[in-house]
């Protein structure tokens, strides 16, 4: 029960911390929105696999318990791909490494898809006890677990170079990036030999809300920011604009509207009258003389 319950725990505190992101209209316009919110998605869907999983690998259930190792073991392997693909549109990296790393990444989803239809026929990747429903690790589920981890690693330390190279919050935020794949290597490497214990599940909500607080929450203000900024130089540009056009339909001398703010009223009161939105009450007579 404690797995369970750890995983409806992570699985809780993952939502509330990134219920910003599972909007379809977000409140901010977060850089690579769409691929965060996949990647957000991956994790949340990860979740609701453990709880299952754990119930029925307490309750020794092999068919359900077998489904539910499958589609782990899928989700877990999307997620480092949805991971991929943010990171190299959040660095904005049509760089080689990019390009690379997302091909890596295309090749590793794919091959554990093939693992885990050969694993069907012959238990590599796992097996369960159809009598007991005892869940049994098999070698090619250690492999794909070390893969992971030096996927994960090669992302940090590239990452980390390319928040070297840079200054201020932007370095901030890369070396965030960074630790979120050492954290996730460094899960995933623990896993391999704890594979009962929720240790993955562990690196995924540290690494969330280390995410939330330390690179979302800074493009949320940056943000923020920006547009308050936006709405002052609004009303200074409206402010000035409203100055000039008193200079421009007054007389400089006496204050009283010139020529220019004689035509652009008679205009108005023109399309007023042919819209037929003209009285003839004598306040309009009066407004026409003025």
């Amino acid at each position: 029960m404690k797995y369970q319950v750890f995983a409806f725990v992570c699985l809780i505190i993952h939502a509330l911390i990134n219920v910003d992101i599972f909007r379809k209209k977000p409140t901010v316009n977060l850089p690579a929105i769409k691929a965060y919110r996949v990647f957000v998605v991956s994790v949340a869907v990860y979740f609701v696999d453990e709880i299952l999983w754990g119930f029925f690998l307490e309750y020794k259930l092999p068919v359900p318990l077998y489904v539910t190792t499958v589609i782990n073991f899928l989700v877990m392997g999307f997620t480092i791909l949805a991971w991929t693909r943010y990171f190299v549109q959040y660095l904005q990296g049509g760089k080689w490494f990019g390009r690379a790393m997302l091909y890596l990444g295309n090749a590793f989803f794919l091959a554990e898809v093939v693992l885990l239809i050969v694993n069907i026929f012959q238990p590599i990747f796992f097996a369960v006890d159809w009598n007991t429903g005892e869940y049994i690790t098999g070698r090619a589920r250690r492999i794909m677990l070390y893969v992971q981890f030096l996927f994960y690693l090669l992302l940090g330390i590239y990452t980390a170079c390319y928040a070297f190279r840079k200054r201020g919050t932007f370095r901030r935020k890369n070396m965030t990036i960074c630790l979120y794949s050492i954290i996730m290597g460094v899960a995933l490497a623990v896993q391999v030999y704890f594979h009962t214990s929720p240790i993955y599940s562990i690196g995924c909500i540290v690494g969330s809300t280390m995410l939330n607080a330390f690179l979302i929450t800074d493009i949320k203000e940056e943000y923020k920011t920006a547009l308050e900024q936006s709405r002052v130089e609004v009303k200074q540009n409206q402010s000035e604009l409203a100055e000039t056009k008193l200079i421009a339909y007054s007389d400089p001398l006496t204050g009283v509207k010139n020529k220019h703010a004689y035509v652009e009223e008679e205009e108005r009161i023109d399309k007023a009258i042919a819209k037929n939105e003209m009285g003839t009450s004598p306040s309009s007579c009066l407004t026409l003389m003025a």
